[in-house]
């Protein structure tokens, strides 16, 4: 009921849940999810060690949520693996230009980059992937030079002002 009702207080509801302790916590992460409590579930579910949820509510509840759920595990401290995991528990699902805006604003776009180079060989051709993906290999010195002559999808400003104070002749190469 928690998750088609819209007639109890979030708050006290989320609380009450809590307290209870219950095995079954997707009334729990029902109230979460509807009321945008992503950060606070993610830290409860971590503390009463029910890792598994957080996986299963990427996959099947909300993987738009992902992105959120990503911030909140890197903001915890969490094993980088549970955090690929959950990447891909969500899989191609969840949305490429909020999860690099959350990971890269945290420095830890690299970590996500199994992930990226996934979805590349999908076929995609987003932009924020492949800008993504440039910084990573620059800042990683691994094919940098050849990423950036033969990928056609990231943008050559955003990419070239991030070479320029990395590697210089890697900007001129984004610029062309």
């Amino acid at each position: 009921w928690t998750k088609e009702s819209a007639y109890y207080d979030a708050l006290r509801t989320k609380n009450y849940l809590k307290e209870k302790n219950l095995d079954d916590l997707w009334p729990f992460i029902n109230v979460c999810d509807k009321h945008d409590l992503i950060e606070e579930m993610v830290k409860y579910l971590i503390d009463k060690d029910k890792k598994s949820f957080i996986e299963q509510y990427c996959q099947r509840a909300n993987p738009l949520k992902t992105p959120n759920v990503i911030a909140a595990l890197l903001e915890y401290d969490a094993d980088e693996k549970h955090i690929l995991s959950v990447l891909d528990a969500a899989g191609s699902m969840c949305p490429l230009d909020e999860l690099i805006k959350e990971v890269g604003e945290r420095g830890r776009l690299k970590l996500l980059r199994k992930f990226l180079e996934a979805r590349a060989a999908e076929k995609r051709t987003d932009a924020s992937l492949h800008n993504a993906l440039a910084k990573i290999y620059v800042d990683a010195n691994e094919n940098a030079e050849q990423f950036l002559k033969t990928n056609q999808f990231y943008d050559a400003a955003t990419i070239g002002e991030y070479c320029e104070t990395r590697d210089p002749s890697l900007a001129l190469i984004a610029y062309k």
